[in-house]
């Protein structure tokens, strides 16, 4: 076998385990009781976070679209941003029109926990 065959057989063994890591940890996240509490917890932390999570239902959006969608001022717009960013339930990626935008969406946890459920029971309070 070459070199670059040998190459080959190690990235996809490479791939095969990161993907059953992944999984792992995705099937912790989600069998952990105590995952749904921290997100609940982390979106009443801050007054407007579910709202502005809610939002993101449509897609990903900048903050310009969010301050449009939920009716907040643009600074609480950007702490609830940063404050969903570090806590891990939203994630960001640039617009391909406009390359210096962030547009904001939601993460990974939406698909394994159903976020949006939670957002919706803490903003009903």
């Amino acid at each position: 076998m070459s070199a670059t065959e040998d190459a080959q057989v190690d990235l996809g063994y490479i791939r095969t385990h990161l993907q059953n890591i992944e999984q792992l940890v995705r099937f912790d996240i989600a069998a952990n009781p105590g995952s749904r509490d921290a997100v609940r917890s982390t979106l009443e932390e801050r007054p407007g976070s579910s709202k502005l999570y809610l939002a993101l239902a449509k897609g990903p959006l900048s903050q310009e679209d969010l301050v449009k969608a939920t009716g907040l001022s643009q600074p609480t717009v950007s702490r609830i941003c940063q404050h969903l960013l570090d806590s891990g339930l939203i994630g960001t990626i640039r617009d391909p029109s406009r390359p210096r935008v962030t547009l904001y969406m939601h993460s990974e946890l939406e698909r394994i926990l159903g976020v949006s459920k939670i957002a919706r029971n803490v903003a009903q309070k």
